[in-house]
Formats: C-alpha cells, sequence, structure tokens
C-alpha cells in the first residue's frame, strides 16, 4: 500500500522495528523508482516524529497485533493521534477473530504456501497455531523448509505472538485516544463488517 502511494509522488514515511525489514523495504522502493520515501528504525509506541506532521497513517496486516498487551496497543493509537495533523485519517488492518475456526485448527500443522527461489530451491511454508481467548493471543510457529536442488534441506523455525481485538474494543480504543471512528469495513473493497468477514479494518479519523 505505500510503495503505490510513493510512486505517485506522496511524502511518505516508514517506520519498522527491523533493520532486515527495512533493507527489503528500501531494495524495493529503489527498484520501483520511489527512493525518496524515508525509512526509520523506530518503534510505533514512541515514534519521534513531529506531532500533527502526517496527514494519513496506515497501519496494515495485523501489525497492531503484534503489540500483545492492551495498553501497549492503546499506546500505539494515542501516538497515531498525536503525529496526525487536525483531520487526519488512520486506518488500521486486523485479521477478523474466528475462535470456532482458531480452535479447530489449533495445534494442526497446515501447509501454508509452497514457492521457488531464484536460484531453483523449492520452499514449503507451514503454519502450526495456538489460541488462548483469557488473553485473546494467538501464538503461531510458522516452518519454512528450503529444499535445494540436490535434495538438502534447511528449516527455519519463526515463532510470534498476536493479540486480536474485537470490533467494540476496537472501536473504543480509537474513541480513547480521541479519534472518531467513520468507517468498519470486513475487506479492502468497502464491504460491511460482519461476524464471518475475513479483516477488520477500521477508518478513523482525528
Amino acid at each position: 500500500m505505500r510503495l503505490p502511494l510513493a510512486q505517485m509522488g506522496a511524502r511518505v514515511t516508514g517506520i519498522d522495528l527491523s533493520p532486515a525489514l527495512l533493507a527489503v523495504a528500501r531494495r524495493k522502493l529503489t527498484a520501483a523508482g520511489a527512493a525518496s520515501a524515508t525509512l526509520i528504525e523506530g518503534d510505533l509506541r514512541q515514534s519521534l516524529l513531529p506531532a500533527g506532521s502526517a496527514n494519513f497513517a496506515i497501519c496494515t496486516s495485523n501489525t497492531l497485533m503484534h503489540i500483545t498487551s492492551p495498553e501497549e496497543q492503546q499506546q500505539v493509537l494515542d501516538e497515531a493521534y498525536r503525529i496526525l495533523a487536525p483531520g487526519g485519517l488512520l486506518l488500521i488492518d486486523l485479521f477478523n477473530p474466528d475462535l470456532e475456526r482458531l480452535f479447530a485448527v489449533a495445534g494442526i500443522q497446515e501447509f501454508a504456501d509452497r514457492w521457488h527461489t531464484s536460484d531453483g530451491a523449492e520452499v514449503i511454508k507451514w503454519s502450526v497455531r495456538q489460541v488462548d481467548p483469557a488473553t485473546q493471543t494467538q501464538e503461531t510457529l510458522f516452518i519454512y523448509e528450503e529444499i535445494a536442488r540436490d535434495g538438502t534441506v534447511l528449516r527455519t523455525i519463526c515463532p510470534f505472538v498476536l493479540r486480536y481485538l474485537w470490533r467494540n474494543e476496537g472501536e473504543l480504543m480509537l474513541r480513547a485516544a480521541g479519534f472518531a471512528v467513520e468507517e468498519v469495513w470486513g475487506d479492502f473493497d468497502g464491504s460491511e463488517h460482519e461476524s464471518g468477514s475475513e479483516h477488520l479494518i477500521f477508518l478513523a479519523r482525528k
């Protein structure tokens, strides 16, 4: 989402704690001819950007869920409010929690994806999940098996925890930060959010 905005000439600033991910972003921006975008290694809870310096803030791909306490999630929303100019918009994209589905796959190793690298190796991605409704957290383990042409297998394990939000909770947290919630969508086509929606997308205005 940020890359097309940068290509359109918008002044874009990206924030991430991971130097490796920032390096990937720089390569993509350079390849797309949008190298003027600013990338900052920093924390969304305390971005250090000037107050009122942004007109539109985007937090997609479950990023807010990687902050695993409600207090710190609230800090992210408070910080977003601080850096937005009056009338500025905040868009947050989360997965819509489906407890029946989360319990059904708990502890099961699921096939997630498969692709080939530039040197001909095959990569198979697996996922294993556990859910704790009491803390609204989902522990996820991604397993990557890279199979080289000679049959050698390299396995990489990537564990992480997400804290999911319910719609009413998300709206209350946004209002507590000072936002007015304008829309709640179930997908990026702008469909109304429903219980069976895949996404939980908030659009809020300062």
